[in-house]
């Protein structure tokens, strides 16, 4: 019976020495957790934000077939002109510089 006891008394020591080593690893206040500091947006990043806030303006009457087709072409076509087009799809082209032709997967298609 002895044996026994004695097992029991190490499982316990154990579960015991194991509780509080994690608690003291949780919550010591020396060394708080670290946390990754969020990327500086870049001025790229910035521009797709724009491109796609704009195009998706642009785009919201095309129907829903062509939605996203004409969303993705209209963000490509304003990356390289850094400018959309005020209004729906298919008016005021003269306002942006560029704004004209891009490949999408290949395949040319005019800036909506």
């Amino acid at each position: 019976m002895a044996p026994i006891v004695r097992a029991a008394c190490c499982f316990l020591l154990f579960l015991a020495i194991l509780q509080y080593s994690h608690v003291s690893a949780v919550t010591d206040p020396a060394h708080p957790p670290k946390m990754a500091a969020a990327p500086a947006p870049t001025p790229s990043n910035i521009l797709e934000i724009y491109c796609k806030a704009k195009c998706k303006e642009r785009c919201e009457l095309v129907g829903p077939f062509g939605i996203k087709l004409w969303q993705e072409v209209c963000t490509k076509c304003c990356l390289r002109s850094k400018c959309v087009p005020t209004g729906p799809v298919g008016i005021n082209f003269g306002k942006c510089k560029n704004w004209t032709f891009t490949l999408y997967r290949g395949i040319p298609y005019k800036c909506p």
